[in-house]
């Protein structure tokens, strides 16, 4: 009598291509999963931005002061005269560009920008981009 315990081809391929099928349903969502977890963060790094400026705008008519922000930061943290906890200047996420804008990192071949204007205070991307869209939604 043999006493055969291994598996059989057939047995090998179908746990193969069970591998295979639950993989192609599976990434896909993943990836999809983590654009949407950035643009979350986006969406909350621009909120915590723009209640900071509303602030100092509140602050200046409050102390019927004129604006003398012309840029949000010196150039070490980002946003570091609006926020009390700025945030650090990284390719993952937020870079800045020059003076006045700042781009958002979604991953290496999206990005955003972002233009703060020192005249009415605020900090808006272009709401012609589709992602601009979604950010502002």
């Amino acid at each position: 009598l043999l006493n055969n315990k291994a598996f059989s081809l057939i047995e090998l391929i179908f746990v193969i291509l069970i591998i295979a099928v639950i993989s192609s349903i599976a990434i896909p969502k993943l990836l999809n999963s983590t654009s949407k977890t950035n643009i979350i963060k986006c969406k909350n790094d621009l909120s915590i931005i723009q209640n900071a400026l509303n602030n100092y705008k509140i602050n200046l008519n409050m102390q019927n002061q004129t604006n003398t922000l012309n840029t949000l930061d010196d150039g070490t943290y980002l946003f570091e005269k609006i926020l009390p906890n700025p945030i650090i200047s990284s390719s993952l996420y937020w870079s800045k560009k020059d003076s006045t804008t700042y781009t958002y990192n979604f991953s290496n071949d999206n990005k955003l920008d972002f233009i703060y204007n020192k005249n009415d205070l605020t900090f808006m991307c272009n709401k012609t981009e589709d992602l601009c869209k979604d950010i502002l939604k």
